[in-house]
């Protein structure tokens, strides 16, 4: 953890599909389970992706 409280971010330089926005989250829910975090807190900013309705239904990610 940094001196922010961040533990993990990531920056993509390209637009993301569903598919690799869902590997993104899949790889910082393997980091706060590794932590052992409970409750955590997503900041996207200037994604559309997170309107995207078949997101809450997958519920595989959380």
């Amino acid at each position: 953890m940094n001196k922010y409280g961040m533990i993990f971010y990531k920056v993509h330089k390209r637009v993301v599909n569903i598919e690799g926005f869902k590997f993104s989250l899949r790889e910082l829910k393997a980091v706060y389970n590794k932590e052992r975090i409970e409750s955590f807190v997503f900041i996207m900013d200037n994604n559309r992706i997170h309107h995207y309705r078949g997101l809450i239904e997958d519920n595989k990610l959380f």
